[in-house]
Formats: structure tokens, sequence, C-alpha cells
């Protein structure tokens, strides 16, 4: 009888140390050393539908939700070879959403906020896991240099992928 007691006891111990581990492990913190985007977060979720604010909105900061984000103007041949290279040349999972600044009623707005959490002021700007990584130049050489996908995977999280081209 006392031996079942010790066992049940133990066993009892046992378990309550296995639950308190597993709620307390350092294996369910976020990472110490993640880097932050310009908003704090050290995570991007990856949406099923591109997040973006209404047309009329100056609440730009839903734009970051997306992993790959390529703010755009029209006409402009450098936001032209970022959209082809991010959008047709490679193909991405899930797919960069491609934002035309022009489309939104308060477009000067939005380039004032990106240029105050990117120091750029030109078209594109290229956004990963919420951290600009330049513009049309920039991409293309991260992707010459073999090093998009390695930018990709630091930045998100491992949560973008570039998937082989048919």
């Amino acid at each position: 009888m006392a031996n079942r007691k010790i066992f049940l006891i133990t066993s009892l111990i046992i378990s309550l140390l296995l639950i308190h581990i597993f709620i307390f492990s350092p294996l369910n913190e976020p990472e110490k050393n993640a880097k932050a985007g310009p908003l704090g977060l050290s995570d991007v979720s990856v949406p099923s539908a591109p997040k973006l604010p209404a047309k009329d909105s100056t609440d730009f900061e839903v734009f970051l939700e997306n992993p790959v984000i390529i703010f755009s103007r029209p006409g402009c041949p450098y936001s032209a070879a970022a959209k082809k290279l991010l959008t047709e040349t490679l193909r991405l999972d899930p797919p960069a959403v491609v934002v035309e600044v022009t489309d939104y009623e308060h477009t000067q707005e939005l380039r004032d906020w990106l240029s105050s959490i990117s120091d750029i002021s030109t078209m594109p700007n290229i956004f990963v896991g919420g951290h600009s990584i330049g513009g049309s130049d920039s991409v293309r050489a991260l992707y010459q240099e073999e090093k998009l996908q390695s930018t990709l995977d630091e930045w998100t999280h491992n949560k973008v992928l570039i998937l082989p081209t048919d």
C-alpha cells in the first residue's frame, strides 16, 4: 500500500513538472534576439487574403501585416520591374501584394508614412516582414546574388517561399 502511494505521488509530481515545463518553456517564448519591424512586430502572420486598409483610410500599418508587399507607382519603370520579378518571374508563396499608392485617396500621406518608416521616398518600396528591403535595384541584386530566399526567411521567419516556376 505504501509503495502504491509513493508511486501515485511521484506520478503526480512528474505530471505537474511536465505541465510546468511545457507551459513555461523558453520554446513558447518569442525569440529574445528576433528582429522587430518598424511597428515592433517580431513575427509576421501569413494572412489568407491580403490585408489592405480602405482606400480612404490613413491606417497604413495594416499593410505591414502582409509578408511581402510592393508599394508601387503606375507608369514607373522601376515599379514595373520589381512587380515583374516578384509576381511573374518568381512564384512566391504566399504571393507578394502589390499596392499602387495612387489608388489611395491619401496618396501623399501614404508616401510620407512609407518614407518615415523606411527612409526611402522613391517607388517602388518593397517590404518583407514589415521591413523595407529597398526598391527594384535592391531586390534584383538579392535575386541575382541568390540571397533573396535567405532574406525572405530572415524577415518573415521562413513563412515565404520561392517556388519553382513551371
